[in-house]
């Protein structure tokens, strides 16, 4: 086996004149002829000769060629075999015969197995014709397939598009082709639509002539994206967007047009504008930030609290709204909630634009993206500063209306001692020369018993006032509890009554005056065993827990309850069933756990027993 020139796996490109052939040739003149003829028909071979079925194989395999050229009469090895070994390749390059003695029937079954053509070796001025010929259609054929290939991707690509892609006849308006997705849009079957016109379809273009200027409006201003009114085979109308584009082809003219169905996307916008609107018009100021705090949408409620305009706020972070007046644990408490995934509702002081403060309850929501991670914040904030002004007012009057309740109380709770300290005094005074010693001292007794009702009165009184201003700090709540506890276990011991006291490990803190919450605790422990007094095994629980964020400190009896008349009447001054009571102390209680941001709330079946909840702030401890 010879070579001239060889063509390895790795061969640069060719020249447009280069060939590469596969010579199957035992004669390695008989090749060089070959060879000799392509270069005088203009052609560069690089080629390569094999004469073994084994050889030809490989090179078919493991190189690229233009043409195969074969003898026909090889040793051990013909070119009918050679062409079975070829057509296995499934190679599309031409394949031609060369002999110097080859009958016509020979020739013909050779034609019939698939080879382009065969030549005689003396007369090979035909050889070069031949071989330009099937290049030359063999490239038609590579072309043409390509071209096949292209439209079958296109076609498929389009009939698995969800859109409905239509050629329209620019002129009537007439379907010409249509995708599947058309039908699966329309409802029609593809002949149906086809005998269809887009006058039929659309409602804007419901009419010929409406038809005809929208085709101009395509062709003179090129692609156009339009929305329309479509109505489907069953008559359900339905919003599609549309595009539209002029094409020349050939001869002919068409309209191409992608039309989707856009009613999900309606359906959303009309969500968006829906949301949007009710955010807008809410009263309270409603604020997305990212996890940094930095503003990115605020409505239009939070520039009428806070007097920052939308373009003023966005960028910018929350903690422009500071007013100084909480601690940076305080808002450190805020971030720790919402890492954590749980929702952060308080009371905030902020600072408007002008500089003026306002008090907010807020509600602060995480919002996550699809894979749960933590991306934005979203706060719900309403001023409560006119509100909290008129309750202030409401008290005020609440107090002026019972002012004359209260001078009414004090006239009989302080005037009854008083008027009886003068009787026993005048009568004294009149008597003392004709009293003996024993019966002074008893009218002095008495005397001083009713000045110690009038002492204890005033004390009763001054506790009204002496936490007009608690000093709220951090309790350590089971502490607190348990100090409590010990105070009033030794009473409720000789008393015969059980008392028992738990704490929700989950609660640490209460923000509240200590003296003021004991001075609470004490006053209604006191009910509590004065209720439980000839009741079968008194009790009394005390238990402290979680209520969202504030804590619940409740104290239970099985005493003998309370009856709606006087459950009525439980916080009007000097309103009392006990017989050494003032009337006082429930309304010394509510007032404190007011001034400490508590409240307090009552629950009572008569023969049953009574429950006080006593709710005040949580306290966060400062890292």
């Amino acid at each position: 086996m010879s070579n001239d020139k060889r063509l390895s796996p790795q061969s640069s490109a060719l020249s447009p004149k280069s060939l590469r052939v596969l010579l199957v040739e035992d004669s390695e003149d008989d090749a060089l002829l070959l060879l000799r003829e392509l270069r005088s028909g203009g052609f560069e071979p690089v080629h390569e000769r094999v004469d073994t079925a084994k050889g030809l194989a490989d090179a078919l395999k493991n190189r690229k060629w233009d043409i195969v050229i074969s003898d026909y009469s090889i040793p051990g090895f013909g070119g009918l075999e050679a062409l079975k070994i070829f057509k296995k390749t499934r190679l599309d390059i031409p394949f031609i015969i060369v002999s110097g003695n080859i009958g016509e029937d020979i020739a013909v079954e050779a034609m019939k197995s698939g080879a382009q053509d065969y030549i005689m070796k003396g007369n090979l001025k035909k050889l070069v014709p031949a071989v330009e010929r099937e290049l030359r259609e063999a490239e038609s054929r590579r072309m043409r397939r390509a071209a096949e290939e292209r439209v079958t991707v296109l076609s498929n690509l389009l009939n698995h598009s969800s859109d409905a892609i239509c050629v329209v006849d620019p002129g009537s308006g007439s379907f010409l082709e249509c995708n599947e997705g058309a039908s699966g849009i329309f409802g029609f079957g593809r002949e149906e639509l086809l005998s269809r016109a887009v006058i039929d379809i659309l409602e804007r273009l419901n009419s010929p002539s409406l038809w005809k200027g929208h085709a101009r409006e395509v062709e003179e201003k090129g692609p156009i994206l339009f929305e329309d009114i479509a109505k489907r085979k069953s008559g359900e109308k339905f919003p599609v967007e549309i595009s539209a584009k002029f094409v020349e082809q050939g001869s002919g003219s068409y309209i191409v047009a992608a039309v989707r169905d856009i009613t999900d996307r309606k359906l959303a916008e009309a969500d968006r504008l829906r949301f949007t609107t009710a955010i807008e018009s809410a009263t309270d100021a409603i604020v997305v930030t990212d996890t940094d705090w930095v503003i990115l949408y605020v409505n239009s409620a939070f520039e009428y609290i806070t007097g920052y305009a939308w373009n003023e706020a966005v960028g910018q972070k929350m903690s422009m709204l500071r007013s100084g007046k909480h601690e940076e644990c305080f808002y450190e408490g805020i971030n720790k909630t919402l890492r954590s995934g749980k929702v952060w509702s308080g009371r905030i002081t902020n600072k408007r634009k002008d500089g003026t403060l306002y008090e907010e309850d807020t509600t602060i929501s995480p919002a996550k993206d699809a894979s749960g991670k933590i991306v934005n914040y979203v706060a719900v904030k309403r001023d409560v500063t006119e509100k909290l002004r008129l309750e202030s007012i409401a008290e005020a009057v609440n107090v002026m209306d019972n002012i004359g309740y209260v001078f009414s109380g004090l006239r009989h709770e302080i005037g009854n001692p008083i008027n009886s300290i003068k009787m026993t005094l005048n009568v004294l005074k009149k008597n003392l020369d004709k009293y003996d010693r024993e019966i002074v001292m008893e009218y002095i007794d008495r005397a001083l018993s009713e000045s110690s009702r009038v002492e204890y009165l005033l004390k009763t009184m001054k506790s009204f006032n002496m936490f007009e201003r608690p000093e709220k700090e951090m309790v350590e709540a089971a502490s607190f509890i348990y100090n409590f506890y010990k105070l009033i276990f030794g009473d409720c011991m000789k008393k015969g009554i059980k008392a028992a006291r738990s704490v929700d490990p989950d609660v640490k803190f209460f923000y509240a005056d200590p003296r003021a919450l004991q001075q609470v605790l004490l006053n209604i422990f006191t009910n509590a065993m004065d209720a439980c007094e000839g009741r079968e095994n008194p009790a009394i629980d005390l238990t402290v827990s979680r209520a969202e964020d504030m804590i619940r400190i409740r104290i239970s009896d099985n005493g003998k309850g309370i009856g709606k008349k006087q459950m009525d009447n439980l916080f009007k001054p000097f309103h009392t069933s006990k017989v050494k009571g003032t009337g006082l102390g429930l309304v010394i209680c509510k007032k404190m756990l007011a001034e400490m941001g508590g409240v307090m709330a009552i629950n009572s079946e008569e023969g049953v027993g009574t429950t006080v909840d006593i709710f005040i702030p949580e306290g966060k401890a400062c890292e």
